[in-house]
């Protein structure tokens, strides 16, 4: 008999917030595990998804979560199964993710690593895919140091791939001169010149709960997924971010940086939950970019913050890795694992998720080996 009992809830505030939250601090979960962003992206991001929070308790202590979405009409999830690959996948919406393209990191968290509860919660995951007749369900961005459930994913026929990684800047740092020190002399020379012009042209940075002008934002964010291809540059309504303002309150903030002459040229919405900082929404002027290097400026900022203020990282997210590993970040291998209840519809799920690893630059990069 399982020491476990999985409840499946569809309204996230049945559960006390502090309870939740408990869960993911004692794991050192990320901040898109927490209530607050929970509750902000189900009553306010751009999909038509139904929530579903798996709870796992022994006795009456909540000691796992995870969160899903029957997901339909995401602009993410409408980008990989259109865009991003050649042909559009036939696989059909809704989707039962675990959790939400939006994060950074999807799969269970229990409070301790026991085999036993980690596979009751994910069966259960199963059993409600099934319940709902989804063509598809698995874990979005699934970070595979859980490595425990690697071997029951195969087991249960999933298809595993490597698809992207999140970039990790640990700080083990007392100084910004410190952090500087662990840098060859040709790069230390770059940041301090850069950091020089910054301040001899009047670059500056603000750091506030409050938000700047929406429309201000909103034009900076639509520049920089315009610039990096996307075809919705929409990913972010202002009436969702306004939503992640309400409900996290002082862990949503704006790091702003401002021209000499006070135009806001790049921000960062950071997801700040004192352990870690998170910047996760970006916005830049391009038109800027080469004469004050914003973006250089922002990274130097907060990673100056970090160590200052005593954090244990800087989680960075994906995309721009030479970039980011300009600045000592390291990757964090993320993976899709999927699964279908439909035998027939197993060569397109494995084709699809093969084209979206080679679109990635991840071709063929399997979490195991295949039969």
């Amino acid at each position: 008999m399982s020491r476990y009992k999985i409840k499946v809830c569809t309204d996230l505030t049945e559960i006390a917030p502090g309870e939740w939250n408990r869960v993911v601090q004692t794991v050192n979960g990320s901040v898109f595990y927490s209530h607050q962003w929970l509750q902000a992206y189900t009553r306010a991001a751009p999909h038509q998804s139904q929530p579903f929070y798996l709870l796992a308790y022994h006795q009456k202590q909540l000691v796992g979560i995870l969160p899903a979405y029957l997901t339909q009409n995401c602009p993410r999830l409408t980008a990989h199964r259109q865009y991003l690959v050649t042909p559009q996948t036939t696989l059909g919406e809704p989707m039962l993710l675990a959790h939400s393209l939006y994060s950074y990191y999807g799969g269970p968290l229990t409070k301790w690593p026991d085999g036993e509860l980690l596979t009751q919660i994910t069966a259960e995951f199963e059993h409600l895919a099934r319940d709902l007749d989804v063509e598809v369900y698995g874990f979005v961005n699934f970070y595979r140091e859980d490595g425990c459930l690697l071997g029951y994913f195969r087991q249960q026929g999933y298809v595993g791939r490597f698809l992207s990684s999140a970039m990790y800047l640990p700080v083990v740092w007392s100084r910004f001169d410190e952090y500087l020190g662990h840098f060859r002399s040709k790069r230390r020379r770059n940041i301090r010149g850069m950091a020089r012009k910054a301040r001899q042209l009047g670059v500056r940075a603000e750091y506030v709960t409050t938000p700047p002008a929406m429309a201000d934002m909103d034009r900076l964010m639509k520049q920089i997924l315009h610039k990096h291809g996307h075809v919705d540059v929409n990913l972010y309504p202002t009436t969702y971010l306004q939503a992640i303002s309400e409900d996290m309150g002082e862990a949503a903030k704006y790091l702003l940086i401002y021209s000499p002459d006070g135009k806001l040229i790049c921000f960062f919405l950071v997801l700040d939950n004192q352990v870690h900082l998170t910047p996760w929404v970006a916005g830049i002027d391009y038109e800027t970019l080469e004469h004050y290097e914003p973006y250089h400026f922002a990274y130097r900022w907060l990673i100056n913050y970090a160590i200052t203020h005593h954090y244990q990282g800087i989680d960075f997210g994906r995309s721009a890795y030479n970039f980011k590993r300009r600045y000592g970040c390291i990757k964090r291998d993320l993976s899709l694992v999927l699964n279908t209840p439909y035998q027939e519809l197993r060569p397109e799920l494995d084709r699809w998720s093969r084209a979206l690893a080679r679109f990635e630059g991840n071709d063929d990069g399997f979490l195991w080996e295949e039969n």
